[in-house]
């Protein structure tokens, strides 16, 4: 974690890790279980290694969000990352990529009630980061990201809690087509897990 600060720290010359998404998420990973560790709030210190990262590249800020929220929920930081979606004062700064890094990290945690829980506040305005996004000089109601991930949130619930969201699946499913929105693998398997546990396969 040491290393890795010293590395995207802008004032102890620190430079932008490779491009990919995994080396990033690997280094914040590790500053959450160094801050959980040491007794510190572990989101906290992840976030405060996205700032320095986007101090170095700016133009990469959403990538740097969307890998904290994996790096929390593989660290079992899920409900922590949604409490701080909630309360921050930097939730509207950071937008829509930081309800789904909140949504992510609680997927990854098992927590799909709680991912959908924040893609209902989302889509009903009640979240300070629910501004629309903006992309290539326009703007879309929601991130992709977030109706991708409330799909696959959808198909990790018990059967029992499924069969309430077969429709609102394949609505998501509809909006991403009539929008030529791309989507996961693991969102096309979440629709088809929500609808075999629901039992519509007719659907």
């Amino acid at each position: 974690a040491d290393l890795y600060s010293n590395q995207i720290d802008p004032d102890r010359g620190g430079y932008v890790p490779v491009t990919s998404t995994a080396p990033v998420v690997t280094g914040l990973y590790c500053m959450a279980k160094a801050a959980l560790e040491a007794g510190s709030l572990p989101v906290e210190s992840v976030f405060d290694g996205v700032l320095k990262l986007t101090m170095l590249s700016p133009t990469d800020s959403e990538k740097y969000v969307l890998a904290a929220g994996v790096a929390l929920g593989q660290a079992g930081q899920g409900e922590a990352l949604r409490d701080y979606l909630q309360s921050s004062y930097k939730a509207n700064k950071l937008g829509q990529p930081l309800v789904a890094a909140a949504m992510h990290a609680c997927v990854l945690c098992g927590r799909h009630q709680e991912a959908l829980a924040i893609y209902d506040d989302l889509v009903q305005g009640e979240l300070a980061a629910a501004s629309e996004w903006q992309w290539g000089g326009g703007a879309d109601r929601l991130h992709p990201a977030c109706r991708d991930l409330a799909m696959r949130a959808m198909g990790g619930l018990d059967a029992e809690d499924a069969d309430a969201f077969p429709n609102r699946a394949l609505k998501l499913f509809a909006e991403a087509e009539a929008e030529y929105a791309s989507f996961s693998v693991e969102a096309a398997s979440g629709l088809v897990s929500v609808l075999s546990k629901a039992d519509h396969w007719e659907d």
